[in-house]
């Protein structure tokens, strides 16, 4: 099934409720937010050298290796990463995100899964890295190891910093 993705901009007092994974920018802020069940969450803020990768899996989040794979354009240092569902609180997802130079063989970035549970419709960050710097050309990908209910509508969202 075809997933359409909205992207919009405007002034943040304009900012209007946005539908789940529809993404907004805000021209005078500098902000991005996504659409979800419980509003619009703000995914990042204008900062000088952080930059945030997203990942948006729209649609149902099945067990698996899932698209889109994303390539680093420059070397980075990983400082934090978040997940959120836009649908299906209720499901305990679990994924794994991984980073390969050679596209064969992969690694954990985060020293465990990272879990979304029942009920919550992301986390907090936190997790603790197996590895901080990647080079450019390292491809991400996420591999969900289990989930209880096909979660919908997967954003990931990994703040590093240019080095």
């Amino acid at each position: 099934m075809a997933q359409t993705i909205l992207h919009k901009r405007g002034l943040k007092a304009s900012l209007p409720e946005l539908l789940e994974s529809e993404i907004a920018f805000t021209k005078d802020t500098r902000e991005v937010f996504i659409g979800t069940n419980e509003g619009n969450k703000r995914l990042l803020t204008e900062d000088n050298n952080h930059k945030i990768v997203v990942f948006v899996v729209s649609g149902d989040v099945a067990e698996g290796v899932q698209d889109p794979h994303i390539v680093l354009p420059y070397d980075v240092e990983v400082l934090d990463v978040k997940a959120y569902v836009a649908t299906q609180p209720g499901a305990d997802l679990q994924f794994q995100l991984e980073y390969s130079i050679d596209y064969t063989n992969w690694s954990p970035l985060t020293v465990d899964p990272i879990q979304i549970n029942s009920g919550s419709f992301g986390n907090n960050g936190g997790h603790e890295l197996s590895v901080r710097d990647l080079l450019a050309e390292t491809m991400l990908r996420i591999n969900v190891i289990a989930s209880s209910v096909e979660a919908r509508n997967l954003t990931v969202n990994i703040k590093t910093i240019r080095k």
